[in-house]
């Protein structure tokens, strides 16, 4: 990439740690936020999934830097793999970009023969890596409440670090950091100088509304059996599989009542779509820890159902066999959920909550004060993934945890479930490679 490059890859090799602190703050919506409130923001971008965002920078000249005007746009998988796609232009050189810089790849387009091409992996702009460069000096200061796109937020004033445009700060910049009051996330980035010698400016949004990015590299074969006259399903198939970012071009339906989809990816394993085309089932009881021994009761259904009642099943929480619980009585079922919200903690944890409906939030206020010692047990298309007495179940108001402390991998492919909505059945499927 000639001169850009080696200035972004300069700004690049440089690390400078976040001031945050691991224990997150709580604050009311009116009070005066502090400091730690804007640093915990910056770091929680570490543990999303990812994010999409605008990204402008650029300087007149600064002898010796010639001038720079950068123009972008994408999407960012929370650590290392990003979509970019704009212009970029320092001193006498132009170039358009649209790219996928992944962990060890970058794929570009090829215009002229309308198809991805991967190469070593090179100097592309990483705004996920100058988001926090720019952040990294800190020292925020609560400015006012704001709005940044109809959303109420907090903004903070702070010291950027401007390496980038301004190794030696000759431009005395100031930044601003827009900060939702609701999600805790940044939302805005602003950076800029006197008279305009330098700017820099980000915006970022679709905080988790999707897990994976994938280059449309490929095309492959996807027959799912059994589906044609369940559009519903199809529909929320398709969700699913954008949500991992695989991209549907075409849709065929066979003779035998099958459906192929067409879906464009850098690669796609059969156990990815054995995830995705689960039915997403998800079943509140509550619980009973046994009695009896373990090895009794895993070898006898039956035994289970005698010592428990006959509903009663043995379960173990992620399958892990010191965990074990017997679920009794149903008490919530999928229909009786709204919607579902994804949370990662500062470790990159993440838990899926869900809103359980307005109607229902009697019954559940009822239950928790009725059973709140007694465990509850969350399961998902047969297994138990959350073993929890009731009162913690219950965050707040009409809401209850399904997941807490899992890995991104683990999450995401149940949380994908959950937020578009159960299927019919499980469903087969067929898995190919589509010939070119």
């Amino acid at each position: 990439m000639g001169k850009i490059g080696q200035y972004l890859f300069i700004s690049i090799l440089i690390f400078v740690g976040l001031c945050c602190t691991k224990y997150p703050i709580k604050f009311e919506k009116n009070e005066i936020p502090d400091e730690k409130t804007a640093a915990l923001a910056v770091a929680r971008i570490d543990s999303v999934l990812g994010f999409t965002y605008t990204w402008e920078f650029g300087r007149d000249k600064l002898s010796p830097l010639p001038k720079m005007k950068v123009k972008l746009s994408g999407k960012v998988e929370v650590p290392n793999k990003i979509y970019l796609k704009g212009t970029l232009e320092s001193g006498d050189i132009s170039e358009k970009l649209n790219v996928y810089s992944m962990e060890e790849k970058d794929y570009c387009y090829n215009k002229g023969k309308k198809k991805w091409e991967s190469k070593e992996k090179g100097e592309y702009p990483n705004p996920y890596e100058q988001l926090k460069l720019i952040l990294s000096f800190g020292n925020f200061e609560f400015v006012k409440f704001d709005k940044i796109d109809g959303v109420a937020s907090y903004l903070f004033s702070f010291k950027p670090n401007v390496y980038l445009l301004d190794p030696i700060e000759a431009t005395k910049p100031k930044g601003l950091i827009w900060v939702s009051i609701d999600s805790e996330l940044p939302l805005r980035v602003k950076v800029e100088s006197e008279r305009r010698l330098i700017h820099w400016e980000m915006k970022l949004s679709h905080f988790n509304t999707f897990a994976n990015l994938n280059v449309p590299f490929s095309s492959h074969k996807l027959e799912i059996v059994g589906i044609d006259c369940k559009a519903y399903d199809l529909g929320n198939i398709k969700k699913r599989l954008f949500f991992f970012d695989f991209e549907n071009h075409n849709e065929e339906k066979e003779s035998n009542g099958n459906v192929i989809l067409f879906v464009q990816a850098l690669s796609i394993t059969d156990s990815l779509i054995k995830e995705i085309v689960k039915k997403g089932e998800l079943e509140v009881y509550l619980g009973e820890w046994p009695r009896d021994a373990i090895y009794l009761l895993k070898q006898d259904t039956l035994l289970v159902q005698q010592k428990y009642g006959k509903d009663a099943k043995l379960f173990f929480e992620r399958g892990i066999e010191t965990k074990p619980i017997i679920a009794l009585n149903k008490i919530f079922s999928n229909q009786m959920f709204g919607s579902f919200l994804l949370k990662n903690d500062m470790l990159g944890k993440a838990s899926i909550y869900a809103e359980v409906k307005k109607d229902n939030a009697d019954s559940l206020a009822k239950i928790v004060e009725a059973k709140k010692d007694e465990p509850a047990v969350i399961i998902i298309d047969g297994e138990a993934v959350l073993i929890t007495r009731v009162r913690d179940s219950w965050i707040v108001e009409n809401r209850i945890t399904v997941t807490k402390g899992l890995n991104k991998y683990e999450t995401m492919f149940l949380f994908s479930r959950l937020k578009f909505g159960p299927l019919a059945k499980n469903y087969m499927f067929k898995l190919n490679k589509k010939e070119e």
